[in-house]
């Protein structure tokens, strides 16, 4: 009613039964709904009313780039994953920070299927729900995707709490969000996680983690610069 209209066309928007719904209603029930902007996106995506970035393979220029770009965050950890969160380069601190080793790793594989993810992120469950809701805001541009699918499914399979989360269609888009680590020299540090889109890699993320200090204070200067963190 708020919507300004009907409940059963409204049920049939819900069941997915609805044809040609135009954005303006879809505005409007996000509006009522009071969905922040990820969702509002989500929502728009889904009914096809936001173009999808077309991905596209990285050349091997563009890999090198991002390896370049990484490394010149040093000391601070850096990544960048494409749309499957398949980590396509890290520099030396992100892979002795997170764990980010082997010759594909993949971030969301890595905390959910690595049975050390839960000792590494103190905030773990709290990590887990946010990197799923993440995860299914950018997932809205390919559902349906085999490699999505089988993603999924496998991460599913693996981890009971994946498919639980997964399930209950959270959506988030946190640009900047806390990340806490623990480090085996340097104890708990905080960072601030902050994401970047790659206009040069359509659906790559850049993400730079930013330390607060944490637990340096008492540790040598060299293990602490290690990671980024002021000593």
């Amino acid at each position: 009613m708020l919507a300004g209209i009907g409940a059963s066309w409204y049920t049939w928007i819900e069941q997915g039964r609805a044809k040609n719904v135009s954005p303006e209603i879809l505005g409007a029930v996000a509006h009522v709904l009071k969905l922040d902007e990820a969702q509002c996106r989500y929502v728009m995506r889904l009914a096809g009313y936001a173009p999808p970035r077309r991905p596209r393979p990285v050349a091997e220029s563009g890999r090198r780039l991002c390896a370049t770009v990484v490394d010149g965050f040093l000391p601070g950890p850096a990544y960048v994953i494409d749309r499957y969160w398949d980590v396509v380069a890290a520099n030396q601190a992100a892979v002795d920070l997170l764990g980010l080793d082997g010759p594909h790793p993949n971030y969301l594989e890595m905390l959910f299927l690595d049975p050390l993810a839960a000792s590494r992120f103190p905030c773990w469950s709290r990590d887990a729900a946010d990197a799923v809701s993440q995860f299914r805001a950018q997932s809205g541009e390919f559902l349906g995707d085999p490699r999505l699918t089988a993603l999924v499914g496998h991460l599913g399979e693996g981890s009971r709490i994946f498919a639980d989360l997964w399930t209950e269609h959270r959506v988030s888009d946190a640009a900047g969000q806390g990340l806490v680590v623990r480090h085996p020299g340097l104890g708990q540090v905080s960072f601030t996680q902050i994401r970047l889109d790659l206009a040069l890699c359509p659906g790559h993320q850049l993400i730079l983690l930013s330390p607060h200090g944490g637990g340096a204070a008492d540790q040598p200067a060299p293990l602490a610069r290690s990671v980024g963190v002021p000593a």
